[in-house]
């Protein structure tokens, strides 16, 4: 088995090969406490992102002896509060998600590939 398939770190990692050969990376990024305002933004510090093929996270909350955790992305049709929507760009990651969200911390974890 290739042991990066399996590894998450927060530096950049490579992981396989894009359809057109190109390399994929995966690189994990401790976005911290959400703030408040309805969406976190955060850089994910990658240096000719292309596209984003697989995006995933969790957010815990850290005030909770039961660590809660909320898988990122997360839609739940009865509790719309805890919905959260995870997107990326050139340069940063946005959690969007609804306020009163300060006790959780978040990490997110992209696979990408690069312009060069």
């Amino acid at each position: 088995l290739n042991s990066n398939l399996f590894s998450v770190s927060t530096n950049e990692t490579v992981v396989g090969k894009w359809h057109d050969g190109r390399i994929i990376y995966r690189k994990a990024i401790s976005v911290g406490q959400l703030t408040n305002n309805g969406q976190t933004v955060k850089a994910h510090g990658i240096a000719n992102l292309d596209r984003v093929i697989h995006m995933f996270g969790s957010a815990r909350n850290t005030s909770l002896d039961s660590r809660y955790t909320i898988a990122l992305p997360y839609s739940s049709p009865t509790n719309l509060s805890d919905n959260m929507g995870l997107t990326a760009n050139s340069t940063n990651i946005t959690i969007v998600h609804s306020t009163g969200k300060t006790a959780y911390s978040a990490v997110v974890i992209l696979e990408y590939i690069k312009t060069s």
